[in-house]
């Protein structure tokens, strides 16, 4: 399952940041990814947000997601439930034949053992998208 946003840019995946950033390490279990540009830079009119985890075998596991725009130009990433620990992770970004992956791997402890959406969410709940294992976006600016 997969949702679609409208938003006009005609950019590319270059110039994309995405936060954690590749390479972190001990990221929180709770994270939530982002991704955005950054003038001059823009988005392309339509790209897929996803977030993977790494099983044993070197298979991934897509994470269900929710989405939220936090921005004109950057979207959230948030998951359903907290990662799990010591894992290695990929937020993945790809429109036609471009693709931006950034690895991360969580904390080796989680303290917490709450649900993700247990948080408050600083977000009204008509932004966020149900969930979904990926999440097509048609970009427009607001």
């Amino acid at each position: 399952m997969s949702h679609s946003i409208t938003t006009p840019y005609r950019g590319s995946l270059r110039g994309v940041v995405i936060t954690p950033p590749q390479g972190s390490r001990d990221v929180s279990t709770r994270v939530k990814p982002t991704v955005a540009w950054r003038a001059p830079d823009e988005p392309p009119a339509v790209f897929t947000l996803s977030l993977k985890e790494q099983k044993q075998g070197g298979d991934f596991d897509p994470v269900p997601t929710r989405l939220e725009r936090i921005g004109d130009m950057e979207w959230r990433l948030r998951p359903t439930y907290p990662l799990s620990t010591g894992k290695l992770y990929a937020v993945v970004v790809s429109s036609g034949t471009e693709r931006v992956e950034s690895w991360f791997i969580t904390e080796e402890f989680n303290l917490f053992g709450r649900s993700a959406e247990t948080e408050e969410s600083d977000a009204p709940a008509s932004t966020l998208s149900e969930p979904a294992t990926e999440h097509r976006i048609i970009y427009r600016p607001k």
